[in-house]
């Protein structure tokens, strides 16, 4: 059931998950906030949350294929 994991390694995993979607729907929303300003700053902005948002699905893509490969 917890692939050879501890309970506590699942749980965390869980956590971390959620604080992962809780973060991805935060990005969304400032990115809706900062839409149709334009500037520099602004700009910046936007970049740096698309890279970090591009870098929570590639992880939790992964962490998806991973489950997958494990309950085969």
């Amino acid at each position: 059931l917890t692939d050879g994991r501890t309970p506590e390694e699942v749980k965390q995993q869980w956590q971390q998950e959620q604080m992962d979607k809780q973060r991805i729907s935060w990005i969304l929303k400032e990115l809706e906030n900062l839409e149709g300003i334009f500037s520099v700053v602004n700009y910046f902005k936007r970049k740096k949350l698309y890279k970090e948002l591009q870098g929570l699905m590639t992880k939790q893509n992964t962490q998806s294929a991973n489950d997958a490969s494990n309950a085969n």
